[in-house]
């Protein structure tokens, strides 16, 4: 079974599906995802054959949406609801290096409220993921993001102190680069040290 995250415009979907990372193809079925509020997303589906896995590929990038309903509004599957607490910025350590400029401006519009999973090391928050909603929040002046609890795997750890050894240790230390250039250094960055510990 092959399931793909579409990034690119593509007919099949909305324009604001794509933007907003909710459009998924297993098997040749669309599955688009619409965050209604911080708990919940509409599912749109082709074929319901795939359903659960299309929702624990979109939960893996989304753990905060804890319930799915159809466009009736009708319950497709719940699960058990995480807890949010506020943080301020600074106060969030991150375990990348860089922000996509193009995602910046491409979630720019749509994002306004500022979800940011976290784990707990050494005593300190640390950001899992939610880089480009961080950056969205401070270059929009937002002091504060709401976050939740999300188990982390070894490389958590490995890149935060990374990202430290290159002296960024907060959001507003992540330099905006552009497309091609993220996707070369971060890729490069991810591939060499999931070959060197594998």
């Amino acid at each position: 079974m092959k399931i793909e995250r579409i990034e690119e415009y593509d007919k099949r979907f909305e324009k604001s599906i794509i933007d907003q990372h909710g459009a998924y193809v297993i098997n040749d079925e669309t599955y688009a995802f619409q965050v209604l509020d911080r708990n919940t997303c509409r599912v749109t589906f082709s074929n319901i054959n795939y359903l659960n896995e299309a929702m624990e590929e979109f939960r893996f990038f989304a753990g905060h949406v804890s319930r799915f309903v159809d466009q009736k509004g009708h319950i497709l599957k719940e699960y058990e609801q995480v807890s949010f607490f506020d943080m301020r910025l600074e106060e969030i350590y991150v375990s990348q290096f860089y922000v996509n400029e193009e995602k910046v401006k491409r979630l720019l519009p749509y994002i306004d409220e500022f979800l940011i999973p976290v784990t707990k090391i050494d005593g300190k928050i640390v950001s899992l993921d939610g880089h480009t909603r961080m950056k969205i929040a401070q270059l929009k002046g937002i002091s504060h993001v709401s976050c939740y609890f999300e188990d982390a795997g070894d490389y958590a750890k490995d890149f935060m102190e990374e990202a430290q050894r290159r002296g960024i240790f907060h959001v507003f230390d992540m330099p905006l680069l552009p497309k091609q250039e993220y996707e070369e250094k971060w890729h490069r960055f991810c591939d060499d040290y999931f070959n060197r510990i594998t």
